[in-house]
């Protein structure tokens, strides 16, 4: 079964769950994450996908790519009362994912994941907890 064939067969078998919203009760907390769902070829890039999840029950969707457009998009055809109840929305440290969440959900905190923090901080050993040195947000967001 190739690419697209495989990709058909999820999406006809799990569109019919992900569009049911009534099995799902309203989130209190979603998190947004990119999965690399097909490795890079010479012929064609690395597919990326976007994970949404109830922090408390798991996978809600996976979005066929990583931008805020998608994510806008996503979260704008589900109805107000369901976005309403969303108050905490884990991402990593990328701007498009903040940007659909500040567009579609603007009364949720918005929390970088501590494995992302954690990764920057381990990586960025300039940053010692100093008066002077920048916060670790603003270095995770510049990468």
């Amino acid at each position: 079964m190739g690419w697209p064939a495989a990709m058909a067969a999820v999406w006809d078998h799990g569109q019919i769950r992900v569009d049911n919203l009534a099995r799902l009760r309203v989130p209190a907390a979603i998190g947004l994450d990119e999965t690399s769902f097909l490795a890079g070829t010479t012929t064609h890039a690395t597919l990326l996908v976007t994970g949404i999840l109830d922090l408390d029950t798991g996978l809600i969707d996976v979005l066929p790519a990583r931008s805020a457009n998608a994510v806008t998009a996503w979260l704008a055809s589900k109805p107000a009362p369901w976005r309403a109840g969303i108050r905490h929305v884990v991402i990593d440290p990328y701007q498009p994912y903040a940007t659909a969440v500040a567009a579609q959900l603007p009364d949720a905190r918005l929390v970088i994941d501590h494995f992302h923090v954690v990764r920057v901080r381990h990586e960025a050993p300039c940053i010692r907890g100093r008066v002077r040195d920048p916060p670790l947000w603003a270095v995770a967001a510049a990468r």
